[in-house]
């Protein structure tokens, strides 16, 4: 085994000393091909056999300590793991010799060479462990001013009893209980009991119950001072697509203490995406009560179709939104300004995206927002810093898998600095919308 790993190195420290001044004197050795010459026999001192020996062991042993492996928790899937490391799922299971993507706690994995970079999306099972119950199953949406990172996490997240929803949910690549446990703010456990589950395997395609406990759970006694209710879906408002459509009896954005209407005559879509906008911008409002009123940028024309400035916004389903701001910029609300670390208010702005993100599961509820790369770095840094899970985060943005990478709720689009675009759902079971 020895010499299995030693002879490469020598072979190669040889070729590269095997000079003419370093050979036999004898002309038949010179005038012949180098690889002819045997390698030991080429050296001329003992001295250098033993130098290129002890350095060729090193090289080969270092490479075995230098090999990495990945220990499976659980939890853990084929397809996070290669996405943790930076490398293609097929090359993890080549270099394990996997033929299915079943694997096991407690089992390791060997990393390929691919496999370089540190883990992105990693939260050590010691931590989970460890962690306060209500920071696993509850995610946070953080304090109102953004200060200390455990200070008023779940406030109003246990006044009085809140029924939880059951959501139906079919598994896709990637999915783990502990991930949907933190999306959902619930718990493993609870996700288990649900679906009669004996331990943590769940299947590409499978469909589970989620017992949900998000916005109610964060909110609590705050929704119903607002009044917040289900949001209701009209079918047959929304026809055609987003990029090629038009909208039939539409519903209007109606003033609002809580938001700015740039342009009132582009202030209609359908009923359920104008009354998730207005849902949200009070939610804020009544989470950060210094903050400025949002800005409402376009939403659809009366009869939908083509406006200036857009490609989409044809089928009342997308709006422009503006960010909170520590101090209300000079032109905003009537413009968008863009966001920056030195003005962004991230806390009142990181409400109101996670309050959106929170509806892509309802009927009617978000199907995609679009936001510059850079900004969902600034926000993905400032919520990981205070104790948001990388899970909830790398199942909202697109960061920081690359700005041409399909995953993520929130993705890249260039001009998108200065504010957020959010695109709804079609209502249920409405065939006039694509």
């Amino acid at each position: 085994m020895l010499l299995v790993r030693v002879l490469p190195a020598t072979s190669l420290l040889l070729s590269a000393l095997n000079q003419p001044s370093c050979i036999d004197r004898d002309s038949n050795f010179t005038k012949g091909p180098m690889r002819s010459i045997p390698p030991i026999i080429a050296i001329a001192r003992p001295s250098v056999i033993a130098a290129l020996l002890g350095l060729a062991i090193l090289l080969g042993f270092g490479t075995q300590a230098n090999a990495v492996s990945h220990k499976i928790t659980p939890g853990d899937s084929l397809w996070s793991i290669s996405t943790r490391y930076g490398c293609q799922l097929e090359s993890l299971m080549k270099a394990n010799r996997l033929r299915k993507n079943i694997i096991y706690p407690g089992k390791s994995l060997a990393l390929p060479p691919t496999c370089t970079k540190l883990p992105a999306f990693t939260t050590p099972r010691s931590a989970l462990d460890n962690a306060p119950k209500d920071r696993l199953s509850n995610p946070p949406l953080l304090p109102n001013n953004g200060g200390a990172k455990n200070e008023g996490l779940n406030k109003g997240t246990h006044q009085g009893k809140v029924k939880n929803a059951l959501v139906r949910y079919r598994v896709t690549r990637g999915d783990t209980l502990i991930a949907l446990s933190q999306r959902y703010s619930t718990s493993v456990s609870a996700i288990q009991s649900q679906n009669g589950l004996g331990g943590n395997l769940i299947r590409i395609g499978q469909v589970i119950r989620i017992p949900a406990h998000r916005r109610e759970a964060r909110f609590g006694s705050a929704l119903k001072q607002l009044d917040i209710r289900p949001v209701h879906t009209l079918i047959g408002q929304s026809i055609g697509r987003a990029s090629h459509g038009r909208l039939v009896r539409p519903s209007v954005l109606a003033p609002d203490n809580a938001f700015y209407i740039r342009r009132p005559h582009r202030a209609f879509g359908t009923l359920h995406m104008v009354e998730n906008i207005r849902q949200v911008a009070r939610l804020v409002k009544a989470r950060h009560p210094k903050a400025h009123k949002l800005s409402v940028g376009d939403l659809s024309a009366k009869g939908g179709g083509k406006i200036s400035h857009h490609v989409s916004h044809q089928s009342g389903r997308d709006v422009d939104l503006g960010f909170y701001f520590t101090r209300k910029p000079r032109g905003y609300p009537k413009t968008f300004i863009t966001a920056t670390a030195a003005n962004l208010n991230f806390a009142a702005t990181w409400t109101m995206l996670r309050s959106f993100a929170d509806t892509a599961d309802d009927k009617g509820g978000v199907y995609m927002m679009f936001l510059d790369y850079d900004v969902q770095k600034m926000l993905y840094d400032w919520a990981r810093e205070r104790g948001v899970a990388r899970s909830v985060l790398h199942w909202m943005f697109q960061y920081p898998r690359g700005r041409h990478v399909r995953e993520g709720l929130i993705r890249h689009e260039p001009g998108h600095a200065g504010h957020v675009h959010v695109r709804f759902k079609c209502a249920p079971k409405d065939k006039s919308c694509d």
